[in-house]
């Protein structure tokens, strides 16, 4: 797992909150994958 990607992806505040959503099923869809 690429901790600059899980940082990126961990807070809601960083952004648009269905975005938020979005890229914490990718990482999800992601650590399956791993």
């Amino acid at each position: 797992m690429n901790e600059a990607y899980a940082a990126q992806n961990s807070s809601p505040q960083q952004g648009n909150q269905a975005q938020w959503a979005e890229n914490h099923h990718r990482e999800k869809r992601y650590e399956e994958m791993s």
